[in-house]
């Protein structure tokens, strides 16, 4: 909950999240040969995934954190594109 003035306003996660399998079933398509796809096979994504957890664990009922693949995915692509 966010103080402003006199006035409290409270902020709600959107929960958009697809259904898990339905996410990968949609990944399927991808070729085998597409770089993001190769890169990701390099990943650590079980370690990755423990350690950004492990991070967000608080004792405040916030909203829930985004998946570490996605996030850790984008920080990458973005990186990656910067340099291009």
């Amino acid at each position: 909950m966010l103080k402003h003035s006199r006035i409290e306003v409270k902020y709600y996660s959107q929960n958009r999240s697809h259904d898990l399998f339905e996410f990968q079933e949609s990944l399927s398509g991808l070729s085998k040969s597409n770089r993001w796809v190769k890169l990701a096979d390099h990943f650590p994504w079980d370690r990755i995934e423990r350690e950004y957890n492990k991070r967000l664990r608080n004792s405040h009922n916030g909203a829930g954190n985004k998946p570490a693949r996605m996030v850790v995915g984008a920080l990458i692509v973005k990186h990656v594109e910067k340099q291009i």
